[in-house]
Protein backbone atom coordinates (compact mmCIF):
# COMPACT_ATOMS: atom_id res chain seq x y z
CA UNK A 1 0.00 0.00 0.00
CA UNK A 2 1.75 3.63 -0.89
CA UNK A 3 1.53 6.43 1.65
CA UNK A 4 2.77 10.06 0.55
CA UNK A 5 5.47 11.49 1.40
CA UNK A 6 4.53 14.02 3.78
CA UNK A 7 2.51 10.73 5.99
CA UNK A 8 5.94 9.04 5.90
CA UNK A 9 8.04 11.63 7.07
CA UNK A 10 5.33 12.39 9.92
CA UNK A 11 5.60 8.72 10.76
CA UNK A 12 9.31 8.51 11.01
CA UNK A 13 9.61 11.23 13.03
CA UNK A 14 7.26 10.07 15.72
CA UNK A 15 8.79 6.75 15.71
CA UNK A 16 12.04 8.73 15.95
CA UNK A 17 10.86 10.95 19.01
CA UNK A 18 8.96 7.98 20.75
CA UNK A 19 12.41 5.95 20.81
CA UNK A 20 14.33 9.01 22.24
CA UNK A 21 11.65 9.12 24.85
CA UNK A 22 12.01 5.22 25.67
CA UNK A 23 15.64 5.86 25.34
CA UNK A 24 16.17 8.68 28.19
CA UNK A 25 13.72 7.25 30.44
CA UNK A 26 16.01 3.65 30.33
CA UNK A 27 18.85 6.02 30.53
CA UNK A 28 17.52 7.71 33.54
CA UNK A 29 16.89 4.36 35.34
CA UNK A 30 19.92 2.93 34.36
CA UNK A 31 21.34 6.35 35.82
CA UNK A 32 19.73 6.39 39.10
CA UNK A 33 20.44 2.49 39.75
CA UNK A 34 24.41 3.24 38.70
CA UNK A 35 24.17 5.94 41.47
CA UNK A 36 22.55 3.65 44.11
CA UNK A 37 24.71 0.85 43.33
CA UNK A 38 28.16 3.48 43.79
CA UNK A 39 26.57 4.86 47.12
CA UNK A 40 25.59 1.37 48.57
CA UNK A 41 29.07 0.24 47.40
CA UNK A 42 30.71 3.23 49.53
CA UNK A 43 28.55 2.72 52.84
CA UNK A 44 26.90 -0.67 53.03
CA UNK A 45 29.27 -3.42 51.14
CA UNK A 46 30.52 -4.11 54.17
CA UNK A 47 27.39 -4.46 56.89
CA UNK A 48 26.02 -7.27 58.33
CA UNK A 49 22.66 -8.50 58.29
CA UNK A 50 19.99 -5.73 58.88
CA UNK A 51 18.27 -3.42 57.14
CA UNK A 52 19.58 0.45 56.77
CA UNK A 53 18.71 3.70 55.08
CA UNK A 54 20.50 4.93 52.27
CA UNK A 55 18.99 8.31 50.94
CA UNK A 56 15.56 7.80 49.84
CA UNK A 57 16.05 3.55 49.96
CA UNK A 58 15.62 1.26 52.95
CA UNK A 59 18.40 -1.46 51.93
CA UNK A 60 17.84 -4.97 53.55
CA UNK A 61 20.92 -7.00 53.79
CA UNK A 62 21.35 -10.91 54.01
CA UNK A 63 25.14 -11.67 55.18
CA UNK A 64 25.13 -15.90 55.76
CA UNK A 65 27.80 -18.40 56.18
CA UNK A 66 28.47 -20.15 53.40
CA UNK A 67 30.70 -22.81 54.22
CA UNK A 68 28.85 -25.97 53.08
CA UNK A 69 29.81 -25.63 49.43
CA UNK A 70 27.30 -28.75 48.49
CA UNK A 71 24.64 -25.98 48.53
CA UNK A 72 24.32 -24.12 45.11
CA UNK A 73 24.02 -20.53 44.75
CA UNK A 74 20.25 -21.01 44.41
CA UNK A 75 19.83 -22.84 47.63
CA UNK A 76 21.59 -19.76 49.29
CA UNK A 77 19.85 -17.35 47.56
CA UNK A 78 16.80 -18.69 48.85
CA UNK A 79 17.87 -18.92 52.32
CA UNK A 80 19.04 -15.22 51.83
CA UNK A 81 15.10 -14.05 50.43
CA UNK A 82 13.97 -15.58 53.70
CA UNK A 83 16.12 -13.23 55.77
CA UNK A 84 15.65 -10.57 53.34
CA UNK A 85 12.20 -10.71 54.08
CA UNK A 86 11.93 -11.27 57.90
CA UNK A 87 13.97 -7.95 58.03
CA UNK A 88 11.07 -6.43 55.99
CA UNK A 89 8.37 -7.32 57.76
CA UNK A 90 9.88 -5.89 60.73
CA UNK A 91 10.85 -2.91 59.42
CA UNK A 92 6.96 -2.43 58.85
CA UNK A 93 6.18 -3.48 61.97
CA UNK A 94 8.67 -1.27 63.73
CA UNK A 95 7.84 2.09 61.47
CA UNK A 96 4.15 1.32 60.99
CA UNK A 97 2.82 -0.75 63.95
CA UNK A 98 0.78 -4.00 63.57
CA UNK A 99 -2.79 -4.07 62.58
CA UNK A 100 -4.20 -5.65 65.93
CA UNK A 101 -7.48 -6.70 66.71
CA UNK A 102 -9.14 -7.70 70.02
CA UNK A 103 -10.24 -11.45 69.35
CA UNK A 104 -10.76 -12.52 72.96
CA UNK A 105 -14.52 -12.67 72.89
CA UNK A 106 -14.73 -15.88 70.15
CA UNK A 107 -14.13 -19.33 71.01
CA UNK A 108 -10.17 -20.42 70.42
CA UNK A 109 -11.10 -22.39 67.09
CA UNK A 110 -12.57 -18.97 65.78
CA UNK A 111 -9.77 -17.00 67.18
CA UNK A 112 -7.05 -19.35 65.34
CA UNK A 113 -8.64 -18.55 62.18
CA UNK A 114 -9.02 -15.13 61.86
CA UNK A 115 -5.72 -14.33 63.82
CA UNK A 116 -4.14 -15.97 60.40
CA UNK A 117 -6.17 -13.37 58.90
CA UNK A 118 -4.78 -10.62 60.26
CA UNK A 119 -1.20 -11.95 59.54
CA UNK A 120 -2.37 -12.26 56.08
CA UNK A 121 -3.41 -8.79 56.11
CA UNK A 122 0.15 -7.66 57.89
CA UNK A 123 2.09 -9.74 55.30
CA UNK A 124 3.98 -7.34 53.36
CA UNK A 125 4.45 -7.97 49.58
CA UNK A 126 7.82 -9.16 47.97
CA UNK A 127 10.25 -6.75 47.14
CA UNK A 128 10.00 -7.08 43.29
CA UNK A 129 6.16 -5.62 44.01
CA UNK A 130 7.52 -2.96 45.75
CA UNK A 131 10.24 -1.98 43.19
CA UNK A 132 12.69 -3.08 44.46
CA UNK A 133 16.86 -3.39 43.39
CA UNK A 134 18.94 -6.10 43.79
CA UNK A 135 22.41 -4.20 44.69
CA UNK A 136 24.42 -7.85 46.24
CA UNK A 137 23.56 -11.48 44.92
CA UNK A 138 27.07 -13.41 45.23
CA UNK A 139 29.08 -15.37 46.91
CA UNK A 140 31.77 -13.67 49.28
CA UNK A 141 34.27 -16.05 50.46
CA UNK A 142 32.76 -17.70 52.90
CA UNK A 143 29.89 -16.18 53.21
CA UNK A 144 26.52 -15.31 50.90
CA UNK A 145 25.56 -11.54 50.65
CA UNK A 146 22.14 -10.38 49.65
CA UNK A 147 20.89 -6.61 49.30
CA UNK A 148 17.77 -5.37 48.04
CA UNK A 149 17.19 -1.40 48.18
CA UNK A 150 13.62 -0.66 48.29
CA UNK A 151 11.89 2.49 47.94
CA UNK A 152 10.82 4.26 51.29
CA UNK A 153 7.58 5.87 49.89
CA UNK A 154 6.68 2.40 48.27
CA UNK A 155 7.22 1.31 52.36
CA UNK A 156 5.25 4.09 53.60
CA UNK A 157 2.16 3.75 51.00
CA UNK A 158 1.93 -0.06 52.04
CA UNK A 159 2.18 1.42 55.84
CA UNK A 160 -1.16 3.63 54.85
CA UNK A 161 -3.24 0.61 53.36
CA UNK A 162 -2.59 -1.62 56.72
CA UNK A 163 -3.13 1.64 58.84
CA UNK A 164 -6.40 2.17 56.98
CA UNK A 165 -7.80 -1.56 57.29
CA UNK A 166 -10.55 -1.67 59.63
CA UNK A 167 -9.64 -3.75 62.89
CA UNK A 168 -13.14 -4.33 64.25
CA UNK A 169 -13.34 -8.01 64.89
CA UNK A 170 -16.95 -8.24 63.23
CA UNK A 171 -15.56 -7.18 60.16
CA UNK A 172 -12.04 -9.62 60.37
CA UNK A 173 -14.78 -12.06 61.06
CA UNK A 174 -16.79 -11.20 57.80
CA UNK A 175 -13.97 -10.97 55.96
CA UNK A 176 -12.44 -14.33 56.81
CA UNK A 177 -16.38 -15.80 56.17
CA UNK A 178 -17.10 -14.42 52.75
CA UNK A 179 -13.68 -15.89 51.37
CA UNK A 180 -14.59 -19.12 52.71
CA UNK A 181 -18.25 -18.98 50.98
CA UNK A 182 -16.11 -17.47 47.83
CA UNK A 183 -13.81 -21.03 47.98
CA UNK A 184 -16.73 -22.89 48.84
CA UNK A 185 -15.01 -23.86 52.02
CA UNK A 186 -17.23 -25.64 53.60
CA UNK A 187 -15.76 -27.17 56.90
CA UNK A 188 -14.66 -24.20 57.27
CA UNK A 189 -18.22 -21.92 56.82
CA UNK A 190 -19.42 -24.45 59.68
CA UNK A 191 -16.77 -23.99 62.08
CA UNK A 192 -17.06 -20.05 61.95
CA UNK A 193 -20.81 -19.77 62.10
CA UNK A 194 -20.99 -22.76 64.99
CA UNK A 195 -18.44 -20.87 67.27
CA UNK A 196 -20.59 -17.44 66.16
CA UNK A 197 -23.72 -19.30 67.48
CA UNK A 198 -25.83 -19.31 63.89
CA UNK A 199 -25.91 -23.04 64.74
CA UNK A 200 -28.31 -23.62 61.70
CA UNK A 201 -26.76 -22.24 59.19
CA UNK A 202 -23.69 -24.15 59.99
CA UNK A 203 -25.82 -27.05 59.86
CA UNK A 204 -26.36 -26.07 56.31
CA UNK A 205 -22.38 -25.71 55.73
CA UNK A 206 -21.84 -28.88 57.58
CA UNK A 207 -24.29 -30.69 55.14
CA UNK A 208 -22.84 -29.42 52.29
CA UNK A 209 -19.03 -30.65 53.47
CA UNK A 210 -20.40 -34.12 54.31
CA UNK A 211 -22.19 -34.60 51.11
CA UNK A 212 -18.84 -34.50 49.19
CA UNK A 213 -17.42 -36.24 52.06
CA UNK A 214 -19.83 -39.36 52.47
CA UNK A 215 -21.39 -39.21 48.90
CA UNK A 216 -24.54 -38.18 50.45
CA UNK A 217 -25.84 -36.63 47.72
CA UNK A 218 -29.28 -37.47 46.63
CA UNK A 219 -31.17 -38.39 50.11
CA UNK A 220 -34.81 -38.78 48.42
CA UNK A 221 -37.62 -37.64 50.84
CA UNK A 222 -39.55 -40.81 50.97
CA UNK A 223 -37.07 -43.00 50.20
CA UNK A 224 -37.58 -47.17 50.89
CA UNK A 225 -36.67 -47.81 54.90
CA UNK A 226 -35.08 -50.96 54.16
CA UNK A 227 -32.54 -49.57 51.35
CA UNK A 228 -32.10 -46.69 53.61
CA UNK A 229 -30.77 -49.27 56.29
CA UNK A 230 -28.51 -51.14 54.30
CA UNK A 231 -26.86 -49.04 52.03
CA UNK A 232 -25.58 -46.35 55.32
CA UNK A 233 -24.75 -49.70 57.17
CA UNK A 234 -22.56 -50.69 53.78
CA UNK A 235 -21.08 -47.82 53.66
CA UNK A 236 -20.15 -46.90 57.09
CA UNK A 237 -18.54 -50.44 57.20
CA UNK A 238 -16.96 -49.60 54.28
CA UNK A 239 -18.32 -52.30 52.16
CA UNK A 240 -19.85 -50.00 49.59
CA UNK A 241 -17.77 -48.47 46.82
CA UNK A 242 -17.33 -44.70 47.66
CA UNK A 243 -17.53 -43.66 44.05
CA UNK A 244 -20.65 -41.94 42.89
CA UNK A 245 -21.69 -44.21 40.23
CA UNK A 246 -22.30 -46.67 43.05
CA UNK A 247 -23.66 -44.29 45.67
CA UNK A 248 -25.84 -41.93 42.87
CA UNK A 249 -28.92 -42.82 44.62
CA UNK A 250 -27.90 -43.37 48.64
CA UNK A 251 -30.58 -43.27 50.63
CA UNK A 252 -31.10 -41.80 54.09
CA UNK A 253 -31.55 -43.89 57.17
CA UNK A 254 -32.52 -42.56 60.65
CA UNK A 255 -30.37 -45.50 62.64
CA UNK A 256 -27.33 -44.71 60.73
CA UNK A 257 -27.87 -41.40 61.31
CA UNK A 258 -27.84 -41.10 64.36
CA UNK A 259 -24.76 -43.23 64.77
CA UNK A 260 -22.68 -40.97 62.76
CA UNK A 261 -24.28 -37.98 64.52
CA UNK A 262 -23.34 -39.76 67.88
CA UNK A 263 -19.84 -40.20 66.56
CA UNK A 264 -18.96 -36.48 66.23
CA UNK A 265 -20.92 -35.47 69.69
CA UNK A 266 -17.55 -35.16 71.68
CA UNK A 267 -14.95 -33.31 68.44
CA UNK A 268 -17.18 -31.53 66.00
CA UNK A 269 -20.64 -30.32 67.29
CA UNK A 270 -21.20 -28.88 63.94
CA UNK A 271 -21.04 -32.46 62.40
CA UNK A 272 -23.06 -33.63 64.75
CA UNK A 273 -25.81 -31.51 64.82
CA UNK A 274 -26.24 -31.50 60.86
CA UNK A 275 -26.99 -34.87 60.95
CA UNK A 276 -28.91 -34.88 63.93
CA UNK A 277 -30.85 -32.60 61.68
CA UNK A 278 -30.60 -35.15 59.32
CA UNK A 279 -32.23 -37.93 61.17
CA UNK A 280 -34.72 -35.75 62.54
CA UNK A 281 -36.53 -36.15 58.78
CA UNK A 282 -37.20 -39.62 59.91
CA UNK A 283 -36.99 -39.94 63.55
CA UNK A 284 -40.77 -40.79 63.62
CA UNK A 285 -41.39 -41.29 67.65
CA UNK A 286 -38.00 -40.60 68.03
CA UNK A 287 -38.54 -36.98 67.50
CA UNK A 288 -38.17 -35.72 70.95
CA UNK A 289 -35.45 -37.34 71.49
CA UNK A 290 -33.64 -36.72 68.35
CA UNK A 291 -34.40 -32.65 69.09
CA UNK A 292 -32.78 -33.52 72.71
CA UNK A 293 -29.59 -34.06 71.28
CA UNK A 294 -29.84 -31.12 69.20
CA UNK A 295 -30.21 -29.08 72.13
CA UNK A 296 -27.47 -30.73 73.84
CA UNK A 297 -25.14 -29.52 71.44
CA UNK A 298 -26.39 -25.72 71.66
CA UNK A 299 -27.52 -25.54 75.31
CA UNK A 300 -28.04 -21.70 74.67
CA UNK A 301 -32.01 -20.84 75.69
CA UNK A 302 -32.69 -18.52 73.17
CA UNK A 303 -31.91 -21.30 69.85
CA UNK A 304 -34.54 -22.02 67.49
CA UNK A 305 -35.35 -25.48 68.60
CA UNK A 306 -36.54 -28.26 66.38
CA UNK A 307 -39.66 -29.28 67.87
CA UNK A 308 -41.38 -26.30 69.79
CA UNK A 309 -44.38 -24.67 69.66
CA UNK A 310 -45.39 -23.32 66.32
CA UNK A 311 -42.81 -26.16 65.03
CA UNK A 312 -45.78 -28.40 65.79
CA UNK A 313 -47.66 -26.90 62.75
CA UNK A 314 -48.50 -28.56 59.59
CA UNK A 315 -45.80 -26.36 57.50
CA UNK A 316 -42.87 -26.51 59.54
CA UNK A 317 -43.39 -30.05 60.00
CA UNK A 318 -43.17 -30.01 56.00
CA UNK A 319 -39.79 -27.79 55.83
CA UNK A 320 -38.35 -30.31 58.57
CA UNK A 321 -38.98 -33.07 56.56
CA UNK A 322 -37.42 -31.65 53.71
CA UNK A 323 -34.35 -31.22 55.68
CA UNK A 324 -33.67 -34.90 55.36
CA UNK A 325 -32.64 -33.90 51.80
CA UNK A 326 -28.86 -32.67 51.58
CA UNK A 327 -29.53 -32.36 47.54
CA UNK A 328 -32.62 -33.01 46.16
CA UNK A 329 -32.57 -36.46 43.57
CA UNK A 330 -33.46 -35.74 40.24
CA UNK A 331 -36.49 -37.49 40.54
CA UNK A 332 -38.60 -35.02 42.61
CA UNK A 333 -39.41 -31.86 40.93
CA UNK A 334 -38.48 -28.52 40.71
CA UNK A 335 -40.63 -27.23 37.57
CA UNK A 336 -43.05 -24.79 38.47
CA UNK A 337 -46.69 -26.57 39.24
CA UNK A 338 -50.41 -24.62 38.31
CA UNK A 339 -50.45 -24.11 42.13
CA UNK A 340 -47.51 -21.97 42.54
CA UNK A 341 -48.67 -19.55 39.26
CA UNK A 342 -51.93 -19.16 41.58
CA UNK A 343 -50.27 -18.57 44.74
CA UNK A 344 -47.76 -15.79 43.05
CA UNK A 345 -51.12 -14.85 41.11
CA UNK A 346 -52.70 -14.12 44.29
CA UNK A 347 -49.93 -12.72 46.31
CA UNK A 348 -49.32 -9.80 43.75
CA UNK A 349 -52.74 -9.16 43.99
CA UNK A 350 -52.69 -8.83 47.94
CA UNK A 351 -55.60 -11.61 47.73
CA UNK A 352 -56.31 -13.98 50.74
CA UNK A 353 -53.75 -14.96 53.03
CA UNK A 354 -54.96 -18.74 53.91
CA UNK A 355 -55.78 -19.25 50.54
CA UNK A 356 -52.24 -18.26 49.38
CA UNK A 357 -50.89 -20.52 52.21
CA UNK A 358 -53.37 -23.24 51.25
CA UNK A 359 -51.15 -23.26 47.47
CA UNK A 360 -48.36 -23.20 48.41
CA UNK A 361 -48.47 -26.06 50.77
CA UNK A 362 -50.18 -27.76 47.29
CA UNK A 363 -46.58 -26.76 45.69
CA UNK A 364 -44.45 -27.79 47.96
CA UNK A 365 -45.72 -31.42 48.16
CA UNK A 366 -45.36 -31.23 44.26
CA UNK A 367 -42.59 -29.08 43.39
CA UNK A 368 -40.38 -29.49 47.14
CA UNK A 369 -37.23 -28.09 44.99
CA UNK A 370 -38.49 -25.34 43.70
CA UNK A 371 -36.74 -22.43 45.49
CA UNK A 372 -39.67 -20.10 44.92
CA UNK A 373 -42.11 -22.21 46.53
CA UNK A 374 -40.07 -21.88 49.97
CA UNK A 375 -39.31 -17.98 48.96
CA UNK A 376 -42.75 -17.35 48.62
CA UNK A 377 -43.90 -19.46 51.88
CA UNK A 378 -41.46 -17.30 53.81
CA UNK A 379 -43.01 -14.08 52.48
CA UNK A 380 -46.71 -15.00 52.95
CA UNK A 381 -45.59 -16.37 57.01
CA UNK A 382 -43.62 -13.16 57.71
CA UNK A 383 -46.74 -11.00 56.19
CA UNK A 384 -48.66 -12.54 59.06
CA UNK A 385 -46.15 -12.34 61.61
CA UNK A 386 -45.40 -15.70 62.06
CA UNK A 387 -42.04 -15.77 62.72
CA UNK A 388 -41.13 -18.57 64.02
CA UNK A 389 -42.27 -20.74 61.24
CA UNK A 390 -41.36 -18.10 58.79
CA UNK A 391 -37.46 -18.33 60.24
CA UNK A 392 -37.26 -22.62 59.33
CA UNK A 393 -38.95 -21.74 56.03
CA UNK A 394 -35.97 -19.68 54.93
CA UNK A 395 -33.42 -21.93 56.63
CA UNK A 396 -34.90 -24.44 53.90
CA UNK A 397 -34.82 -22.05 51.30
CA UNK A 398 -30.92 -21.32 52.32
CA UNK A 399 -30.66 -25.60 51.70
CA UNK A 400 -31.70 -24.86 47.97
CA UNK A 401 -29.87 -21.18 47.53
CA UNK A 402 -26.58 -21.42 50.22
CA UNK A 403 -25.91 -18.16 51.94
CA UNK A 404 -28.32 -16.41 49.75
CA UNK A 405 -28.09 -13.09 50.73
CA UNK A 406 -31.88 -12.04 50.53
CA UNK A 407 -33.01 -14.97 52.68
CA UNK A 408 -30.49 -14.23 55.13
CA UNK A 409 -31.74 -11.09 55.62
CA UNK A 410 -35.37 -12.72 55.73
CA UNK A 411 -33.71 -15.01 58.66
CA UNK A 412 -32.21 -12.05 60.43
CA UNK A 413 -35.43 -9.94 60.85
CA UNK A 414 -36.98 -13.47 61.94
CA UNK A 415 -34.44 -13.92 64.53
CA UNK A 416 -35.05 -10.13 65.66
CA UNK A 417 -38.32 -11.10 66.31
CA UNK A 418 -38.65 -14.47 68.43
CA UNK A 419 -35.83 -12.85 70.62
CA UNK A 420 -32.93 -13.99 68.97
CA UNK A 421 -30.95 -10.43 68.79
CA UNK A 422 -27.49 -11.97 68.78
CA UNK A 423 -27.60 -14.07 65.83
CA UNK A 424 -30.02 -11.52 64.34
CA UNK A 425 -27.31 -8.60 64.75
CA UNK A 426 -24.60 -11.42 63.42
CA UNK A 427 -26.13 -11.94 60.50
CA UNK A 428 -26.67 -8.87 59.83
CA UNK A 429 -23.06 -7.57 60.39
CA UNK A 430 -22.24 -10.40 57.81
CA UNK A 431 -24.56 -8.95 55.53
CA UNK A 432 -23.53 -5.01 55.96
CA UNK A 433 -19.75 -5.42 55.89
CA UNK A 434 -19.60 -8.28 53.53
CA UNK A 435 -21.16 -5.28 51.04
CA UNK A 436 -24.07 -7.67 50.30
CA UNK A 437 -26.84 -4.87 50.81
CA UNK A 438 -25.29 -2.02 48.26
CA UNK A 439 -27.45 -2.78 45.56
CA UNK A 440 -30.84 -3.92 47.54
CA UNK A 441 -32.99 -0.91 49.17
CA UNK A 442 -34.63 -4.04 50.58
CA UNK A 443 -31.63 -5.31 52.47
CA UNK A 444 -30.45 -2.15 53.61
CA UNK A 445 -33.68 -1.55 55.01
CA UNK A 446 -33.97 -4.73 56.79
CA UNK A 447 -29.94 -4.48 58.35
CA UNK A 448 -30.30 -1.03 59.23
CA UNK A 449 -33.14 -1.87 61.59
CA UNK A 450 -31.39 -4.69 62.89
CA UNK A 451 -27.94 -2.49 63.63
CA UNK A 452 -29.43 0.56 65.02
CA UNK A 453 -31.07 -0.95 67.88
Amino acid sequence: MMIGNKTATRLFWSIVILLTVLISAAYGQGQSSFKLAGDYNATLSKKPTGWYQLTDYIVFIADLEHKDKTLTKRDMQGKAMAVVGRHLQNWLSSECGQLNCDLSKWPERTRNILQKTLVQKNQPPSTNALSGHILENYPKGHSYRYACAVPRNKLEQFCKTVQKASTNPRSIYVQTLESAIANENYPLIATLLWDAGLVHLSSIAAQRAMSEEFYLNNITLKPNPLAQRESLLQLKTKRLACIPQTLKRLPGSYTILSEMAESFMATQPENAFALWGLALATSGSKRELTASYMRQLTPKKNILKPIEGATKSEIVNLSLACLGNLRFDQSISSKEPSTLQQAKALFAERGNKDKILFLLMNASDSAPANPQVWDYLGAILTAQKKWKQAAIIYLQLLQLRPFDSEAMAHLAQCYDNIGMSPQSELIADILFYSGRTQNSVLLKRIVQNIRRK
